[in-house]
């Protein structure tokens, strides 16, 4: 009886500890990922979700602005049961970075650039992410 309960407690500290990331394990991924959709990162445990975007105020590709202007974004970090939420911003550069559990998240580019004489449909919008550790 012993045995099989030491069996079972090492039997699920193995299934509860193969779909973390170890701390060790290097990580530089870059994920594109639609507006509502969720990104896995391969064999890592670890999922982006792209869920809102807050503010989309940049100087339209056809016009000229005085302010650059900016995007804001909200992504999820899924680890096993845990979520972290963090917002993204195209600029300035270190609202495009945020340090989450060790990893680092990065909004490399949010798409389709905006026009003046068009407006973004929600679904069209497309981030690309970058995560490092």
């Amino acid at each position: 009886m012993r045995r099989v309960l030491v069996g079972l407690l090492a039997l699920l500290i193995t299934a509860c500890g193969g779909s973390a990331v170890r701390p060790t394990e290097p990580l530089d991924v870059r994920v594109a990922v639609l507006l509502g959709q969720t990104a896995l990162l391969d064999r890592t445990g670890l999922a982006l979700r792209f869920d809102a975007v807050l503010r989309d105020s940049r100087c339209p590709a056809d016009a000229l602005c005085v302010r650059q202007g900016e995007a804001a974004i909200t992504v999820t970090l899924v680890a096993g049961a845990r979520e972290t939420r963090v917002e993204l911003r195209t600029d300035p550069a270190p609202a495009r970075v945020r340090s989450v559990d060790g990893l680092r998240l990065e909004l490399v580019q949010l798409e389709p650039y905006p026009y003046s004489t068009r407006s973004i449909p929600p679904g069209e919008y497309r981030a690309t992410l970058r995560v490092v550790r």
